[in-house]
Order: structure tokens, then C-alpha cells, then sequence
């Protein structure tokens, strides 16, 4: 039997074979078999894979699989009609090229828990019928979500991503969350279906975080998360809201409608607590736009060319300067009546609106406010309704 330090040797479908429980020769022509622990797991480590691991179509895993270690020369390939009957997880391990997922089907947990990879990370399909969770790994290229079916809540709680993390495609049958990590290059979000809420708790992200594309049944939410560049949101189909409670976005927040070529809807925009950014909202037709909380000393609130229906201030102070041109209502009072601007219990402080028709709107509720500052050029501005 070899020793601890001399790793076994196998060719890549060997190793697919001895996932699958079964007594392998290695390079040696000696024959092999991966260790179960109590939990009758097959454990992988000490190995060095010397050829592409192509799981190929028809193959049942019946074990659950706990990658520990071990060298994969080649690339790692998961292909359709496949079946992991038990939980698979990644540990440890060096994967030296391409890790891709194209199909299967995953009855169980599929974990990342460690192991660094040196080529790209990609999932092009595949059924994950239970939870995908990331804790830990270095990936030092693209990780990618081209596609796939997560029946189960997707979330990230660490790893190190050393270039950028794309999703343009898969369908998300529950929560996706972030909570940690270190994100060294963009974060894109290009395309995909999330029918439940998207949330941010937590992460570190060097560059932007960008949406472009990409279907949002339920809230896109911020409770957390550290921005050192800008997040930017320039396409996607928001059916509910697009709200921050809590970020630090060190470049400010940009959501611009303008792109032709992009597919943008947002129901409602939400902000409150402390906003210790900027915004900038441009050619945005929204429904409902709210903000709660206080815009910080030297914080801005920019909002260009924006069509709603409801523009709400709601305890909200501004200690910084907001400034708004060309507001517009987005569609005819006759077949919207509910159109109203409402600010209650709140100071605007320095507020500038131009271009700007306060009579479209069909109310205009006040409610305790402070108006110190307000400046308006163009249009008239009814004093009640």
C-alpha cells in the first residue's frame, strides 16, 4: 500500500469509477479504492488526476462525494443525464484547468467549501435539487452561471474570486444571497430568472457591480456589503422593488434607462437608514420611488429625466443636496389616479427641482414637513391639493 506522501496516480476515468465506489487500477497497474468515512462518504485526496474527468451521460453516483485534496491535471467535466444521488462537495483540492458543469442532475447539497481553481468555474445547466452553497475556494478566473436549475436557495458566504463573477443565465427557484467574500474584479449580472428575493448582507467588491440584464420576480435587497467602485444598473426586470437599507458604496449607485438596446422595468425604488453614498437615477420610468432615513453631509440625490407615479419622502432628512430635473408622472391621470408626491415628517433641506410639473401629479400631501431650501424654475408648484 503506498504511504501518505506519495500520492496515487490515475487517469481520469478511473477516477470517475472510484467515485462510484468502485476497486480501480492506478498508473501503477496497482489497484485502488477512495476510503468511506462514517457517514459512508467517499473521500478523495491524495491523488494526482492525470487526464480530463469527463463524466459522461448515464453514470449514478450513489455515494456522497467529499473532494478533500488532490491534483486534477486536466479539466473536470460534469455532463447531462448524470445522477449524484447524495451530497457532493469540494474541500480541497487544485484543479489546474477548466472546471464545467453542462448538466446532471443533483439530488442532494453541491458544496464549495474549499479547493483552488485555477482555469475557469463555469455551470452551463444541470439540476441542483437542493441548497448551493459556497464558503470558501480561491477561483483565479471567471466564475460563470451560463445556466441551470437551482430548486434550492443559492448563497455565497466567502471565498476569494480573483477575476469576474458573471451570471448570465439559470433559473433561481428560491433566495440567492451573498453574505462574504472577496471579489477582486466585476460582479455581473447579465441574465437569469430569480424568483425569489436577491439579497446582499455582506461581500467585498473592488470593482462594479454591474446589472444589465436579467429577471427579478421578488425584492432585490442590500442589507450589507462593502463597494469600493460603483454598482450600476443599466438593464433588468424588477417585478417588485429595488431596495438598499444598508451599503457602502464608495462611487455611488447609478440606475440609468436610458440603453435602448436593454430590457429595463422597475416597479419600485426603495432607500433608508443612513445613505452615505450618491445616487444617480436617469431615464427611469418607475412606479414608486421612497426614501426613508437621512442622506448624509456631502451625499447627493440626483434624478434626471424620471417618470413615476409616486415620489414618497417618508421621515426622511436631507443633509445633503437633492436635485431633480424634468420629473414627469408616467401615465394619464384618468387611468392612474393614485399619481401623488407625499412627504411626511421630513426636512428636504437643500432640494432642487427643475423642468419639473407638480400639478401632473393628482395629490400633493404634506405632512408635517420641512421646506427650508426648495428651489424650482419651469413649472408651477401647487401649494395643496
Amino acid at each position: 500500500m503506498k504511504t501518505e506522501e506519495t500520492p496515487i496516480r490515475l487517469q481520469g476515468n478511473a477516477f470517475v469509477q472510484a467515485l462510484q465506489g468502485k476497486t480501480v487500477k492506478d498508473e501503477s497497474g496497482q489497484r485502488f479504492a477512495f476510503e468511506k468515512n462514517f457517514r459512508d462518504s467517499i473521500i478523495v485526496n491524495n491523488i494526482v488526476v492525470v487526464s480530463k474527468v469527463i463524466i459522461k451521460e448515464g453514470e449514478t453516483f450513489r455515494y456522497p462525494i467529499r473532494i478533500e485534496g488532490g491534483i486534477f491535471e486536466e479539466s473536470f467535466r460534469i455532463h447531462k443525464n448524470c445522477i449524484f444521488q447524495k451530497a457532493f462537495g469540494i474541500w480541497g483540492g487544485c484543479f489546474q484547468k477548466d472546471f464545467c458543469i453542462y448538466d446532471g442532475t443533483f439530488l442532494k447539497e453541491f458544496w464549495l467549501a474549499g479547493g483552488t481553481f485555477e482555469h475557469n468555474f463555469k455551470i452551463a445547466g444541470g439540476t441542483f435539487e437542493q441548497e448551493f452553497r459556497i464558503w470558501k475556494g480561491i477561483f483565479e478566473k471567471t466564475f460563470r452561471i451560463e445556466g441551470g436549475t437551482f430548486e434550492d436557495c443559492f448563497k455565497i458566504l466567502g471565498g476569494t474570486f480573483e477575476e469576474t463573477v458573471r451570471i448570465t443565465g439559470g433559473t433561481f427557484g428560491k433566495d440567492v444571497s451573498i453574505w462574504g467574500g472577496f471579489f477582486e474584479n466585476t460582479f455581473r449580472i447579465e441574465g437569469g430568472t430569480f424568483e425569489e428575493d436577491f439579497k446582499i448582507s455582506g461581500g467585498y467588491f473592488e470593482k462594479n457591480f454591474r446589472i444589465t440584464g436579467g429577471v427579478f420576480e421578488k425584492c432585490f435587497g442590500m442589507w450589507g456589503g462593502t463597494f469600493e467602485s460603483s454598482l450600476v444598473v443599466l438593464g433588468g426586470i424588477f417585478k417588485q422593488s429595488f431596495s438598499i437599507w444598508e451599503a457602502s458604496i464608495d462611487e455611488g449607485l447609478i440606475i440609468d434607462g436610458e440603453a435602448k438596446e436593454k430590457m429595463f422595468l422597475m416597479q419600485e425604488f426603495h432607500v433608508e437608514d443612513s445613505i452615505l453614498f450618491d445616487i444617480k437615477l436617469r431615464y427611469l420610468p418607475i412606479n414608486r420611488l421612497t426614501f426613508k432615513g437621512t442622506l448624509e453631509t456631502g451625499r447627493s440625490i440626483l434624478m434626471y429625466q424620471v417618470s413615476c407615479e409616486e415620489l414618497v419622502f417618508d421621515h426622511f432628512t436631507n443633509n445633503g443636496k437633492i436635485t431633480c430635473h424634468g420629473l414627469r408622472t408616467t401615465k394619464e391621470k384618468k387611468q392612474h389616479p393614485k399619481q401623488l408626491i407625499q412627504i411626511t415628517n421630513s426636512d428636504l433641506g437643500d432640494a432642487s427641482f427643475f423642468d419639473t410639473d407638480f400639478s401632473a401629479f393628482e395629490q400633493l400631501q404634506k405632512h408635517a414637513p420641512e421646506l427650508k431650501e426648495i428651489h424650482t424654475e419651469g413649472w408651477y408648484v401647487p401649494y395643496s391639493k
